[in-house]
């Protein structure tokens, strides 16, 4: 029910990417049958863009990583998902 996945980068205004198309199909599907989605990146994953799209940020549910949830870094991204 709940998914938790990584990312090769996120943006706020693309969502998450990944290296390859392979691995972005792969979570996709995953993300087809999950009811909320966990995205867990470290900080130096924000702003950055892999490959290949993957999920839209307004499907991501929870924004995990090791920065204060307060940190200005993820200003971008409160809008669209809860940040822990």
């Amino acid at each position: 029910r709940r998914l938790f996945v990584s990312a090769a980068g996120i943006d706020a205004r693309l969502g998450t990417t990944e290296s390859t198309l392979e691995e972005a199909e792969v979570k996709l599907a995953m993300v087809a049958v999950a009811r909320s989605v966990v995205v867990a990146v470290d900080s130096t994953k924000l702003g950055q863009l892999g490959t290949a799209r993957c999920i839209a940020l307004d499907r991501v549910d929870i924004l995990v990583t090791e920065l204060s949830p307060d940190d200005e870094l993820l200003e971008p991204y409160r809008d669209s998902c809860d940040i822990l």
